[in-house]
């Protein structure tokens, strides 16, 4: 049994018996309220996570993942990357609404991220050692709060970390391009996004 597809979609699936799933379940609808508790890093993960995290131990801290390779160069065809008013605007809605705030950022390419004129602050910290993902993805899920870009990676981070904890999650509300056939009815935003998350765009700005 497979989504048909409806990749980011909640669907109604209907088992008898034993079923092999084949499927993205890229909906929050899925799972019930409390289940992130039940995931857990191994302790070795959460050890170099740890050890990353610790200089900001004092800090709010806000994880950013910035998923730049292939989707920054397929942007406007399925997926959009964020344009740089998209990061602007992030940092200041945290930088506004928390004290002391510190950004984590982690992705598959930190060369790009540190060339980027948005994550040139003292406040930003771009993880730049060659960790597996799953490290990645725990320190960003350790993180107070979450800003995503494009991909399931980013959203499952949020989940599995502000979501779970009770903190904000970012998210750009542009993310797909939704009369792309791939898109095209496969797609419900309301199903992929959980309810309180906060939508944010780019001001404008086409990417």
């Amino acid at each position: 049994m497979d989504e048909n597809g409806k990749y980011a979609t909640h669907n109604e699936f209907s088992f008898n018996g034993d079923t092999l799933l084949v499927a993205f379940l890229q909906s929050y609808k899925y799972f019930l309220p409390g289940v992130q508790r039940k995931i857990r890093f191994k302790a070795n993960v959460l050890e170099v996570a740890t050890k990353v995290l610790h200089p900001f131990s004092s800090k709010t801290k806000v994880g950013i993942h910035v998923r730049e390779r292939h989707t920054h160069e397929m942007s406007n065809n399925w997926l959009r990357f964020p344009p740089d008013s998209y990061f602007d605007r992030a940092f200041s809605y945290f930088r506004n609404k928390y004290e002391n705030v510190q950004f984590v950022v982690a992705s598959d390419n930190p060369n790009w991220c540190s060339e980027q004129s948005f994550f040139q602050s003292a406040d930003v910290h771009i993880v730049t050692g060659s960790f597996a993902p799953v490290v990645d993805m725990a320190v960003l899920a350790a993180c107070d709060h979450n800003i995503i870009t494009v991909g399931t990676f980013g959203w499952w981070t949020a989940f599995l970390g502000a979501d779970a904890k009770g903190g904000e999650v970012v998210y750009f509300d542009s993310e797909f391009v939704m009369d792309h056939p791939l898109n095209k009815g496969n797609v419900v935003v309301a199903d992929f996004y959980p309810s309180g998350w906060v939508p944010m765009g780019g001001g404008g700005e086409e990417t």
